[in-house]
């Protein structure tokens, strides 16, 4: 893992179609935690700067197995952003849902994708206060599990546009028209064999 920058210039957002997106990260081992907190760090900064509700490491150019999120109160029952080391999903429900998504790789654009609607995950926690990290165990719903399934999938090189729904793609000018998002929507539902629900406009980002 490079060297995150405590200071200088910032680095940028990764679009896609840069390979590093693309790429699969390794896990993170105990030794490295002291510099990925300096990298949480970072990666909250620029999620923060383009207003975003998670980031992945991967989108600062780090193919390592870290991400952050702006609401950790679902994974840390605590207020504040959530720093994640090595997440994964060990279940999901059979329940799934369809929602509008964005990505901070994919700027100005949003999808619909279907995601299971609960997932069962484990993750060791990067105190942003530097306190020392602990292993948990989560289940999360709604828009809690959606936007960690969105961030891990960074995390295995999937962005949401790999995986949404067929001719759903559409420009934020777009997206913002309710019209619009419906006709989508229904668009999609007549040709989705798999279309359990729709959750609403939500878009976890």
């Amino acid at each position: 893992m490079a060297a995150a920058r405590a200071g200088g210039r910032a680095r940028s957002i990764l679009l896609a179609g840069d390979p590093v997106l693309a790429r699969a990260c390794r896990p993170l081992v105990r030794s490295e935690l002291p510099s990925a907190r300096l990298l949480a760090d970072e990666l909250l900064r620029a999620m923060r700067r383009d207003d975003g509700r998670g980031l992945a490491a991967p989108q600062l150019g780090e193919a390592v197995r870290l991400l952050v999120v702006q609401d950790g109160r679902n994974f840390l029952d605590a207020p504040g952003p959530a720093a994640l080391v090595n997440p994964r999903v060990v279940d999901a429900s059979s329940e799934h849902v369809w929602e509008w998504e964005s990505c901070l790789s994919v700027p100005g654009y949003a999808a619909l994708v279907l995601r299971p609607r609960t997932v069962d995950v484990e993750f060791e926690t990067l105190p942003f206060d530097g306190s020392a990290s602990s292993k948990l165990r989560r289940t999360l719903t709604g828009e809690s599990a959606r936007v960690f399934q969105h961030e891990a999938d960074h995390l295995d090189g999937i962005l949401f546009t790999d995986i949404a729904a067929r001719g759903s793609l559409i420009h934020e000018s777009a997206a913002a028209s309710p019209a619009t998002r419906r006709r989508v929507l229904q668009r999609v539902l007549a040709a989705a064999e798999d279309y359990e629900e729709y959750d609403g406009d939500k878009e976890p980002g």
